[in-house]
């Protein structure tokens, strides 16, 4: 039997439309499990934060402070709600190999409200409270806001989802979601690094890939540190942090070579060992942490990891509050020996 003209066309049609669905329907299914799945393959670095159960942790709020919960409560007080507790968890990523900034960073937040009408509206008077305004528009056809000042974006993806950042990192994400670019799942470092430190029971976990370009930079600012030498070896990274119940921090440091690696081991332990050897540093929760870091050599791969109590978590996140705070000591201080053996005089 023979098909005529006509017939051959309606069944493309037909054909076209169902495609049409199918595609529509893929669209609104939730976002990978995967958070690599989400990104463009182009990243160079990925950071998953499972952020509601992060806020919940007791270490989250050692962190932040009373200074972290400002911006907050004041967004909570324009719109009436916190609308961090809608988002579930984040990924932030990072494409560019040269001068990294802010226009290469984006972010893909899951929550199954973020679509919802009451965030939009809050968005919107967090803007117009800022002096500035939303307008609406699409990127590679979805639903899309831009801010009416500045090159932000931000897009819907998928049933639950919301993309963020500059208009090339939002596209980036959206065809990445479709399949039409790769995501960085289809880089080898990176998902291999993943299998080791992401996802499970840890709040934060990250994997990144060091350029030449970024190597380039340290090792002009670690010239006179011959003991870090072996850190310009390292050509991809893994971090990983577990503190909802528990604390337990982790980092596989990726190398050239396994002699490069069991380098990286070999000068860590002597920085430990170093440091352990100073009675004011073994008796600090920093030296028990630091006693108990572990250090090994696995192929190309240098592991690290700690598990600390709560006073351990406490000195170490005052010393990372302190490291992030503009002017202040970037080491841990450590009581000079008067101050400990002899009295404050009356």
């Amino acid at each position: 039997m023979r098909f005529s003209r006509r017939a051959w066309v309606g069944l493309a049609a037909l054909g076209l439309a169902g495609l049409g669905a199918w595609l529509a329907l893929a669209w609104r299914r939730p976002l990978p499990a995967s958070p690599l799945e989400a990104v463009p393959g182009s990243a160079v670095a990925v950071a998953s934060i499972r952020l509601r159960a992060l806020r919940a942790a007791p270490a989250w709020r050692a962190l932040v402070g009373d200074e972290g919960d400002a911006g907050a409560r004041e967004v909570e007080r324009v719109c009436g709600f916190d609308p961090l507790a809608l988002v579930d968890d984040a990924t932030v990523f990072v494409t560019g190999e040269e001068d990294v900034g802010l226009e290469h960073v984006g972010f893909v937040a899951r929550g199954a409200e973020l679509q919802s009408a009451r965030l939009l509206a809050c968005v919107e008077r967090v803007v117009a409270e800022d002096g500035g305004g939303v307008r609406a528009l699409r990127i590679e056809g979805e639903r899309a806001l831009a801010s009416a000042r500045g090159s932000g974006r931000a897009a819907f993806v998928r049933s639950d989802g919301v993309a963020g950042g500059t208009e090339p990192s939002v596209a980036g994400v959206i065809r990445a979601l479709r399949g039409d670019e790769p995501s960085a799942a289809s880089d080898p470092v990176l998902r291999s690094l993943w299998a080791r430190v992401g996802g499970g029971a840890r709040e934060l976990s990250v994997v990144a890939r060091v350029p030449a370009s970024w190597r380039r930079v340290l090792a002009a600012r670690l010239a006179a540190r011959t003991e870090l030498a072996p850190l310009l070896r390292v050509v991809a990274l893994g971090l990983s942090a577990r503190v909802a119940t528990d604390t337990t921090l982790g980092a596989v440091l990726r190398a050239e070579s396994p002699a490069d690696a069991r380098a990286l081991v070999d000068a860590g332990t002597r920085g430990r060992d170093g440091l352990l050897a100073l009675p004011l540093v073994r008796l600090t929760p920093h030296g028990r942490a630091l006693a108990a870091l572990r250090l090994q050599a696995d192929g190309a791969d240098a592991t690290a990891s700690v598990d600390l109590d709560a006073a351990q978590l406490r000195a170490v996140v005052t010393w990372v509050r302190g490291a992030l705070t503009p002017d202040a000591p970037a080491t841990p201080s450590v009581p000079a020996p008067d101050a400990v053996l002899r009295p404050t005089p009356p």
